[in-house]
């Protein structure tokens, strides 16, 4: 028998501060260490954007297009098309997972 399970889609553990990175990536054509520095300084620690900005690039987020400017890869424009249907719909998908090798 097969078993089907739900599971809720939650699109790769992007934080509303990935989120702010990522539009402002999208609205400006690019991101700069000195943008994530500003985010931060918000918060009294700008000089953590730099490992924030690699960790975005390390997670596929962005990557390098030349120096301090970092541009979106195709996994961001799918999050932020996943996560404005979620804003416009204001429900989350749900994806069917068919589970062939589970027992009962």
């Amino acid at each position: 028998m097969q078993r089907v399970s739900q599971q809720k889609f939650d699109y790769l553990n992007l934080t509303l501060r990935g989120l702010v990175v990522i539009s402002k990536a999208l609205r400006k054509g690019y991101v700069t260490n000195q943008d994530v520095r500003k985010l931060y300084s918000l918060h009294k620690r700008p000089k953590r954007g730099e490992n924030f900005l690699r960790n975005m690039v390390s997670e596929g987020y962005l990557k390098r297009a030349g120096y301090d400017k970092y541009v979106l890869t195709e996994k961001a424009y799918d999050a932020l098309n996943t996560l404005y249907s979620i804003f416009e719909t204001g429900q989350r998908n749900r994806i069917l997972v068919v589970d062939n090798n589970a027992s009962l």
